[in-house]
């Protein structure tokens, strides 16, 4: 508490004491001052009555308005220990105003943590030296306090990396990756999403037990479906993406996921190197800091409760977090305009041949082919045939219905329903027919003068 007048007070009432003594105008006090006459000769009163005293100002020594109440404070620190112990400062922030409807500046929620010595698990290394100063003349009795109320973990503060700037367009170029983390206690999950690089807003996002090949069309559709087809994916060399197995341009892919990209004309490109595709990497820091405690205090133990948790999540996390989006700059293509059935665009190709007796074996299981009319089509032995499997999981030949011929019955209904959805997909130049197919294995087999790597 300020027990003295301070630089500031003693300075107006020694002009004040001029005025009084007739060495100094009113006028040039009021210009000094900068205050208008009449303030001036409320300020000679109140020198005449009070003296220098008189010139602190009547709200020193008393709590601020603004301040948190203790019983505020309290409670505060209760939830931090008790509720939200493992988040960080801006999650904590954000939760005690959604939830708790606890309205607080972020510095000083900060400054009350720290006084409190509830750090964040990933402070940085200055903050933690300078705090660790402070504990060790409170802890000078018991030294191992140090050690439980500080994190193990430090992030650096070292930009390691020069910074990227931001792309000009929405939907440009989308980042995609996946994280395998203990998204719960003694369980990982692999978090499959996509990111857009110039808003940072997350597309889609979906939990799987490994990183596999259907999570990442499950979080494509959802994308293409909600926002539509971007113009480049940026990702990982994953053998979902990319292939060695002929070296041919190696910044492109030969998997069935560049297959996908290259009917849709988006641009598929692979890097080795992290730092490329920070937004995703970055993406998975922030989502490690919340998710398994969001989880936590939301009870959610199965990977069917996370994956309908994570878009309302996502949701949220983008109002608060993503970059407002300028309809007039956005380059993602709607699907609708791509007149295509989004799960016969999700779908895998494979070359078989035909067997004897006209039918075509997949999967230990031998196939009849069927025309859109429910009619049995013949194939000629050793005819080479692409089969589709539909991310719905049909199957066709070359636009024909495959059946199972080990099936006691076959069933009309069920022939001519699957011959209906071939019937909205083909169209008299469509980019899904075998040749395509041929023509894309072929191109990525071939040998390239130029290698073009991407990094």
């Amino acid at each position: 508490m300020r027990q003295e007048v301070n630089y500031m007070e003693r300075n107006a009432a020694e002009i004040i004491q001029g005025v009084v003594n007739k060495d100094v105008t009113k006028q040039k006090a009021s210009v000094a001052l900068k205050c208008s006459i009449r303030t001036i000769n409320r300020k000679i009163q109140k020198f005449k009555n009070e003296g220098v005293n008189g010139f602190v100002h009547k709200n020193c020594n008393k709590p601020s308005n603004q301040s948190l109440s203790e019983m505020l404070k309290q409670k505060i620190i209760k939830l931090r220990k008790e509720k939200y112990h493992d988040f960080s400062y801006q999650h904590f922030w954000e939760k005690l105003e959604k939830d708790e409807q606890i309205k607080i500046t972020y510095k000083t929620l900060v400054r009350l943590l720290e006084e409190h010595f509830l750090v964040s698990p990933y402070i940085k290394r200055a903050t933690k030296k300078k705090l660790k100063l402070k504990l060790e003349e409170k802890t000078k009795q018991n030294p191992w306090e140090l050690e439980t109320l500080l994190a193990e973990e430090i992030l650096d503060n070292k930009t390691v990396h020069p910074l990227q700037p931001r792309k000009e367009f929405f939907g440009e170029c989308v980042q995609t990756d996946a994280s395998i983390h203990n998204w719960i206690p003694d369980e990982k999950w692999a978090l499959h999403a996509f990111i857009e690089e110039a808003t940072g807003m997350v597309l889609s996002a979906y939990f799987d037990k490994q990183e596999t090949f259907y999570a990442y069309y499950m979080v494509s559709k959802q994308m293409f479906l909600t926002y539509g087809t971007p113009v480049e994916i940026l990702t990982d060399k994953r053998t979902v993406f990319y292939s060695t197995a002929k070296i041919g341009d190696p910044s492109e892919s030969k998997t069935q996921y560049g297959f996908m990209c290259n009917q849709l004309g988006i641009a598929l490109t692979t890097t080795s190197v992290a730092q490329t595709k920070g937004k995703i990497e970055r993406l998975w820091q922030s989502f490690q800091r919340r998710l398994p405690q969001e989880f936590r205090i939301n009870n959610i133990q199965t990977i069917e409760q996370a994956n309908e948790y994570i878009k309302n999540f996502i949701e949220k996390y983008n109002q608060i977090h993503a970059i407002k989006l300028d309809e007039t700059k956005n380059k993602f293509i709607e699907w609708s305009s791509h007149n295509l059935n989004i799960d016969f665009a999700l779908s895998m190709h494979y070359t078989r041949l035909s067997a004897n007796g006209a039918t075509i074996k997949f999967e230990n299981k031998h196939y009849a082919t069927y025309d859109r009319a429910g009619n049995r089509i013949n194939l000629a032995r050793k005819q080479e045939i692409m089969v589709i499997r539909t991310f719905d999981g049909n199957l066709y030949a070359n636009f024909y219905v495959l059946v199972e011929v080990d099936k006691k019955a076959f069933s009309q209904e069920n022939i001519m329903s699957k011959a209906k959805k071939i019937e909205q997909t083909k169209t008299n130049n469509n980019r899904w027919k075998n040749s395509n197919w041929i023509y894309f294995k072929k191109k990525q087999n071939e040998t390239s003068p130029k290698h073009k790597f991407s990094i």
